[in-house]
């Protein structure tokens, strides 16, 4: 019976070195030797041709016979570009835009194309429909961190190549990763976002992976207080751009980027805000803590009408379709022309109902006179974000799971009906990372504990 092929190069096969640490394109074993490295054995022999359905009639045909990959990153470059041509299009949350231009870069970067490697695997196994595993059991995530620390230490730093690395790996982490205790790498990212600069005109590329980073970087900056760079001028224009791509219709475009501004510029006046709410203490009079209310609603009013035009806009170009639902527990679900789309308005209505409980719990501690009109608008606000449940439902799980926990907001301010339909919800996208309970109770208790962390009310 043969055995299994060698994943070194051919010095080292020949030479019977076990460990090669394909560090291509010079293997250390070669380097240390001063030999001239050949590159990886074949690692996968593909069959002369490659069978797909004619997406018109249904039937098999032969496309044009592929050379087989010469190299560790030839065939990670050719795993993903199969992958992403056979994947439905559920709204992989690593933007699949730049995924694409990823394969020609992976040569260049090991730290890229170990990234990458690790993504492919668990993306597959979970298409496979395998169980999630921990990554610190997976053989391929020591690599991809062993490779990133490397390309840390090197002359390929601050290039856009480690900062894709670095973002796909936390992407991977988040959506793949079902242990409590996974790395997150929103630090790190922060830091290589300064390093490497503002982003190159006519960079798509770039663009593209900034408008994914923006996405994962602004709970960070909520959480942290971290001065956002990607709210600058230049770097907030071209991330607009790659977002607004979401909406097919440029009519309707202008209107998507306003609003995206002023809930940017809400997230960067929230430490401001939470500082107003603290320091208006026993040593501030009441009129004035009045003032302060009455500035900080009228902002999140002013919010809240953008949202509701843009949605109407939306509706009115068939971005969205909002239909009749008796199932929903809002009486009606929208539908959406893509995922990202769906996901970015989302995070729109979770952050100002975020900040409408702020609001709310301020004025009961201050016995404000308008708390029981801020309740009903809580409610109301709860109901709009209902109506994206049909389609979370639509989506594969781990999709789900990512999308922005907006509907964690809206569990203390359900009725007994709506929050056992909530939970049940919550079970079904806690089914593939079981990163809840599945006890409904104590789901109950941890979302909860979530909630009054992200708004101020635990400590």
């Amino acid at each position: 019976m043969p055995g299994p092929r060698s994943r070194g190069c051919a010095i080292c096969k020949i030479r019977k070195i076990k460990v090669c640490d394909q560090q291509w394109p010079t293997c250390s074993p070669c380097r240390r030797k001063g030999a001239t490295c050949p590159g990886p054995t074949p690692l996968v022999r593909h069959n002369a041709t490659d069978r797909e359905p004619n997406s018109a009639d249904g039937k098999i045909r032969l496309n044009t016979p592929q050379p087989a990959p010469s190299t560790l990153a030839d065939h990670v470059a050719a795993q993903l570009v199969r992958h992403l041509k056979t994947a439905p299009d559920r709204g992989i949350v690593i933007q699949t835009r730049y995924l694409k231009d990823i394969p020609k870069r992976l040569s260049q970067h090991p730290s890229l194309r170990d990234t990458i490697s690790l993504f492919y695997t668990v993306w597959a196994n979970h298409r496979r429909q395998k169980p999630a595993v921990d990554f610190v059991n997976l053989p391929e995530y020591g690599k991809a961190i062993r490779s990133l620390r490397l390309a840390l230490s090197s002359d390929q730093a601050f290039t856009t190549e480690t900062l894709a690395s670095a973002t796909i790996l936390h992407r991977a982490e988040e959506v793949f990763n079902p242990s409590r205790h996974k790395v997150l790498h929103q630090q790190g990212i922060a830091s290589l976002v300064t390093a490497v600069g503002k982003p190159r005109p006519n960079d798509k590329f770039q663009a593209q992976l900034m408008a994914e980073i923006y996405v994962i970087m602004v709970p960070h900056a909520v959480a942290t207080g971290w001065t956002n760079n990607l709210n600058e001028p230049d770097w907030r224009a071209s991330i607009e751009k790659s977002l607004s791509y979401c909406i097919r219709n440029e009519e309707a475009r202008p209107q998507f980027k306003s609003t995206m501004h002023k809930c940017e510029d809400m997230v960067n006046r929230l430490p401001t805000l939470v500082q107003m709410i603290r320091t208006s203490g026993p040593g501030v009079t009441y009129e004035r803590k009045a003032e302060l209310k009455e500035e900080f609603q009228q902002t999140i009013m002013d919010m809240q009408e953008r949202i509701a035009a843009l949605v109407r806009k939306l509706i009115q170009v068939g971005e969205i379709t909002e239909e009749k639902d008796p199932k929903s527990i809002a009486g009606s679900s929208y539908s959406f022309s893509s995922v990202t789309l769906a996901q970015i308005l989302l995070s729109m209505q979770s952050l100002h109902l975020g900040f409408s409980r702020m609001l709310y719990d301020w004025s009961v501690a201050e016995q404000f006179p308008d708390t029981a009109a801020q309740y009903r608008n809580l409610k109301q606000l709860c109901v709009h974000i209902w109506k994206h449940i049909r389609f979370l439902r639509s989506l594969e799980p781990f999709v789900a799971a990512a999308t922005p926990r907006g509907l964690y907001f809206t569990l203390e301010l359900a009725d007994a009906e709506q929050k056992s339909h909530l939970l049940d919800l919550f079970a079904e996208i806690n089914c593939f990372l079981r990163r809840l309970s599945s006890d409904r109770e104590e789901m109950e208790r941890q979302i909860l504990t979530q909630v009054r962390l992200v708004t101020g009310r635990k400590p």
